[in-house]
């Protein structure tokens, strides 16, 4: 995936598929975006926006990172990497759905 300039905004499709491929609507979804470079533990990763609502809910959303999210937090790096994680609840006895994906940042050094 092409990186991501710093301060700018990122968009992802995100689609529902249920355990059989069918695509469904959630009954409820979030979003969350953490950084996993500037951690001790890069699997606990810094929460940079907590788990927010996405609506309207469809088979197909998209979610937009905006760009104060896409900012160089160590200006020493040259990228830095974030983890879009989602959850969605798809109403039926298959519980919960999550998916993480994961983007670099890449670092203008000077921009503010």
């Amino acid at each position: 995936m092409k990186p991501t300039n710093e301060g700018s905004f990122k968009r992802f499709t995100i689609k529902f598929f249920d355990t059989d491929g069918v695509p469904f609507t959630p009954t409820s979804a979030q979003w969350k975006l953490t950084d996993t470079t500037n951690v001790a533990d890069p699997t606990a990763g810094k929460m940079l926006q907590d788990w927010t609502d996405i609506s309207p809910l469809a088979e197909s959303v998209v979610i937009t990172i905006p760009s104060t999210l896409n900012v160089i937090i160590d200006d020493t790096n040259a990228y830095e990497e974030r983890t879009l994680t989602v959850k969605a609840e798809p109403g039926n006895e298959n519980g919960q759905h999550t998916e993480d994906v994961k983007y670099r940042v890449r670092n203008l050094h000077g921009f503010t």
